[in-house]
This record gives structure tokens, sequence and C-alpha cells, in this order.
């Protein structure tokens, strides 16, 4: 059985499916939304691609690029760490890398691709959080950034909660 496992960092980014499948087909598709920063096994569809692997014979896990498997080097060395104990074969596309050769070995040269580009990954991310937090501190400085817009039971509760303080403040005078 092959599989593809996509991961999009937003709702906004329909297209990247598309793009992810590389036109071959599959027979399961497993779809997260969510950052890459959250470890591999605490996401939706990896606790679904995990009871799959115990029930059925997944041979080959896909994925558009490295990245896709996490932000964290540590993680994604686990990732690939479960995945060898399983012999499931990982391709990911991008980069052209295969777990497995062949002869079922895994290459010590495809190990050290797998690292680089799993701290290529972790610092790409430190660099994403970096720049957003240069654009909030520019943004305070000319009076102009908002925040996460709030909920409406959130500003509710803000609502009340301003209530009760004032009337505290005004039974004290």
């Amino acid at each position: 059985m092959e599989v593809l496992y996509i991961r999009r960092s937003t709702g906004s980014q329909e297209n990247s499916f598309g793009r992810q499948m590389d036109g071959k087909s599959f027979d399961k598709v497993y779809t997260d939304t969510c950052s890459g920063s959250i470890p591999f096994f605490q996401r939706t569809s990896v606790q679904e691609l995990i009871k799959d692997i115990d029930k059925y014979t997944i041979s080959t896990l896909y994925v558009h690029e490295l990245s896709r498997l996490g932000r964290s080097l540590r993680d994604i060395l686990n990732t690939i760490n479960y995945f060898t104990e399983r012999k499931i074969q990982v391709v990911v596309n991008k980069e052209n890398i295969k777990l497995f050769q062949d002869d079922g070995s895994v290459s010590p040269m495809t190990m050290m691709m797998i690292s680089l580009l799993g701290t290529f990954s972790e610092l790409e991310r430190q660099m994403i959080l970096d720049r957003q937090k240069e654009g909030i501190r520019i943004s305070r400085l000319k009076n102009k950034y908002l925040g996460r817009k709030r909920s409406e039971e959130h500003t509710s509760e803000l609502q009340s909660l301003a209530y009760l303080v004032c009337r505290l403040l005004l039974e004290k005078k």
C-alpha cells in the first residue's frame, strides 16, 4: 500500500495539495493543516496513519519535501526512525530521497542528507519566527499592530471582567 502524507501550514494553501501529490495516485492520502513545529506524532492525520500502519501493510510513505514531516531536526529523525524500524519506505519527492536502498539497507549518505535538510528546516522555522517578531516590533512602533483578532466569546469574557473590575473600584470609593 502506497500512501501520501500532506502537511500545509494554513487553510489558504489549498493549491499545495495538488503540488504535493505530484500527479501520482495513492491508496490513501493523509492531510494535516498545522504548523510544522507541531511534533509529527501529535498531528491528527498521523494518528490515523499509525492506526493504519498497524492494520494494513503500508509499504511506502510519500511526502513532497522533508519539511512536511517537521521543522525540528529531532522530530524529523524520530519520525524517520519510526518508519525505519517498521521497514516502511519513505520517499521525499522534492529532494529525491528514498530511505531504503534497493538492498533494504539505509545508506549513511541518505541519513546525512536527511540530517542536513532537517537542520535547514529548523533554521528556516527560526528565521520565519524572527521575521514575524521584527514585523510586530515595527508595527508596534508605528502604533499599527492590533494583534490577533479575538473571538466573540473571548471579547464578552473580557467585557464581563472589565465590568466587575469597574464595580469593585466604584464600591471602594
